[in-house]
């Protein structure tokens, strides 16, 4: 296009100073040379920016330039050859007289042809590029009528027609292309769609100068006018008719190509890219008395029959699966595979109870064996479901919340789960509070609380337990079921398990320049159990704060130990050799094994609540403690019972033989600066009864065959 303007300057230059100074000025002149070449590198330059800026179009699409330009030529041999041939005599003189409106012509059909794919619709740049022809056509057809009529004269109002086009021109090249912006958008979002058909309104330019064609040709065999006419209109024609052909050959290639992008190969069902259109064709289209409902099915077993059989059993083990499932949906909704064992299907229905019936019948036809090369096999299901405008307004919302749905199933194994909130770890809510997680971790701006453990003989505070907080900025203060299950699905437990540590030893340090040294407790997880570098962590921490490291105690629960015993006995035994304390938290309440006790080098036992909440009312509570406190009595380890919650409880515990007790009735879990003023007080009445230390604690086998009271009497 730069070309073309340059190659139109030299020509206007060539006119001023040279052209028009003869008399008469020829025709053609000097000057036509570079004005033709001027049109011929816009005509090229507009060739190319359609093809790169508008996207490539189809191929019939490119022969609109040529029909437009036959049939014009056509016409303007029709309207021109004959007087400009009469007043000039010479052949030479009408080609180039009507090559210039011809060309502009050519150009400004290109560029419409060029914006098919955007439905015709310019953007400011294309705007203004296509005044600026159009004032290049209107120039000069201006020009070849005076030149057919003999009246041209250099000078005149005439020749702002092609400065303005120039200007035109150049403002194309500096206005914005929002307008384009937008449909480029548009055009993505048609191919994300699959749509290959032809645009709307593709064939207006070959039909609209086809007619032209056949009228300039019917006028031609009447007025027996130029054959350059007839030629040229019969040219046009031609044209028209391939590119009629080659349209119809686009469409049909478009539509096998639709079918074809939203049909899966292996079951012959929509694939995903249909499912997600019906979808959404679905939601724009429901009534208010109805809903949406998608399942989302995966097969449970099918990686079993896949490994054992081969891919090609269970390729046709799919094949059958929806088959099943399509005869089933029946006329309610069509099955699509989305990939792999995954199958999924969208209707309206009435309500959720509906859908979930439907997603039963479609479990229930997995009931019956299949055949695979003569083993029967049968597959389960789980299925998800999920609801518009409950689980989701978009397509893809509802996709993701059936899926959701469908993992949860699976967890629970059920066979048919409902999408609830409380399932999705995923959900933007939860994203926003991973990211926020992450940040107080890293910032260290977590904090704790400190429950305070009490020495049952002599009624002294021995030691806290750090108990981890999050002040959330928006949510307020969470609690570790808020977020400890979330850090543990995004693997962020090791370096929360830092931070508290980190808090906690900072904490105890605090407490020994207070005066108040205190036992530190910190429970830790499996992961950290795992965790290698967790020793050393500790060590540098416990030197950096001052703190001594059998002041510190790292509470474990029982099913921590089964996983990977190896390792986690080694790092135990590392941890233990520095003289950091090992306590077993929950006990009771988990599988170990007894022998680990053996092989460990464990501290304390810690009765789990449970037991402790129940003594008041289930003589079994009592009877398991008193034989849990007679192990550690055997194993030299220290016995912590935790939910003292009355003082009935803390002197039954206290006379059972428990050491150390913690619960609310000594004190819930403190702030640090509660914790100060907790310690402050010079006394607290925890209610213990004066009571002798028991010597001797029978066996449990003796305690339950003895005579009992009645209960109401022992209470």
């Amino acid at each position: 296009m730069a070309v073309g303007i340059a190659l139109n300057t030299v020509a206007n230059l060539v006119f001023l100073f040279h052209d028009q100074n003869l008399h008469p000025i020829p025709s053609p002149a000097w000057s036509d040379l570079p004005y033709l070449l001027s049109d011929a590198a816009f005509i090229v330059g507009v060739a190319i920016m359609t093809q790169s800026s508008f996207g490539r179009g189809h191929a019939s699409v490119r022969l609109d330039g040529a029909v437009a330009g036959l049939s014009i030529g056509a016409a303007a041999a029709l309207l021109w050859f004959e007087p400009v041939l009469r007043v000039s005599g010479r052949p030479l003189q009408v080609a180039v007289g009507m090559a210039y409106p011809l060309c502009d012509l050519v150009l400004l059909v290109l560029l419409i042809a060029g914006l098919a794919p955007q439905r015709y619709r310019p953007t400011w740049s294309t705007g203004c590029l296509m005044a600026g022809v159009a004032w290049f056509v209107l120039g000069d057809i201006v020009f070849l009528n005076q030149t057919a009529a003999n009246t041209y004269v250099p000078g005149t109002p005439l020749e702002a027609t092609w400065a303005i086009a120039i200007f035109l021109m150049g403002v194309a090249a500096w206005a914005p292309n929002v307008r384009r912006d937008q449909l480029s958008e548009e055009r993505r979002e048609h191919a994300r769609r699959g749509s290959d058909v032809a645009p709307t309104g593709i064939g207006l330019v070959p039909v609209c100068f086809g007619i032209l064609s056949l009228a300039v040709l019917v006028v031609s065999l009447f007025k027996h006018t130029s054959a350059v006419a007839s030629g040229l209109a019969i040219g046009a024609l031609a044209v028209v008719i391939i590119r009629m052909a080659l349209t119809l050959r686009e469409v049909r290639h478009a539509s096998e190509n639709f079918r074809d992008a939203r049909t899966d190969v292996l079951t012959g069902m929509h694939n995903r890219r249909a499912f997600l259109e019906r979808l959404e064709a679905q939601l724009g289209t429901v009534a208010e008395d109805h809903l949406v409902g998608v399942m989302l099915v995966d097969l449970d077993g099918f990686k079993e029959v896949n490994d054992s059989l081969g891919h090609h059993n269970g390729d046709e083990l799919l094949r059958v699966v929806a088959k099943r499932f399509d005869s089933k949906l029946d006329n309610r909704g069509s099955i699509a595979r989305l990939g792999g064992d995954e199958f999924a299907t969208s209707c309206f229905i009435g309500s959720v109870d509906t859908l979930i019936a439907i997603a039963h019948e479609l479990a229930a036809t997995l009931a019956d064996p299949i055949s695979l090369e003569g083993v029967a096999v049968r597959v389960g299901a789980s299925i998800g479901v999920s609801i518009s405008p409950n689980d989701g307004v978009t397509h893809s919302d509802l996709l993701r919340t059936a899926d959701v749905a469908m993992y949860e199933a699976k967890r629970a194994h059920s066979v048919v789960c409902s999408y609830h909130v409380e399932h999705d770890l995923n959900s933007r809510d939860r994203l926003t509070l991973i990211d926020d997680l992450r940040t107080a971790i890293e910032t260290r701006t977590l904090t704790l609380h400190y429950q305070p453990t009490l020495e049952l003989r002599s009624a002294t505070i021995r030691g806290v337990e750090a108990l981890v907080r999050w002040q959330h900025p928006t949510r307020g203060l969470l609690y570790p079921d808020d977020f400890i299950p979330i850090a543990e699905r995004v693997g962020l437990i090791p370096q929360l398990t830092q931070a508290v540590l980190e808090l906690a030893v900072a904490q105890a340090a605090s407490l020994d320049h207070a005066g108040h040294h205190l036992q530190m407790s910190v429970n830790i997880s499996r992961y950290d159990l795992i965790d290698e570098h967790l020793p050393n962590y500790v060590d540098k921490l416990l030197e950096t704060y001052g703190v001594a490291h059998n002041q510190i105690t790292l509470e474990i629960t029982e099913t921590c130990l089964s996983e990977e015993p190896d390792r986690v006995t080694e790092h135990i035994h590392q941890l233990r050799e520095r003289g950091i304390r090992i306590s077993i938290d929950d006990f009771g309440v988990g599988y170990s094994s007894m022998s680990q006790l053996l092989e460990l080098p464990i501290d304390e036992l810690k009765i789990d609540k449970s037991f402790v909440l129940a003594l008041q009312t289930d003589h079994r509570a009592e009877a398991i403690i008193r034989s849990t406190i007679e192990l550690g009595r055997a194993l030299n380890l220290s016995i912590i019972a935790e939910g003292a919650e009355c003082a009935e409880n803390l002197n039954q515990l206290r006379r059972l033989g428990a050491d150390i007790a913690q619960g609310y009735h000594i004190a819930k879990p403190l702030t640090p600066e509660q914790l100060d003023d907790y310690l402050a007080q010079p006394t607290h009445h925890y209610g213990l009864l004066p009571e002798p230390v028991l010597t001797h604690i029978p066996s449990v086998s003796t305690w339950i065959n003895e005579p009992q009271e009645d209960t109401a009497t022992t209470h």
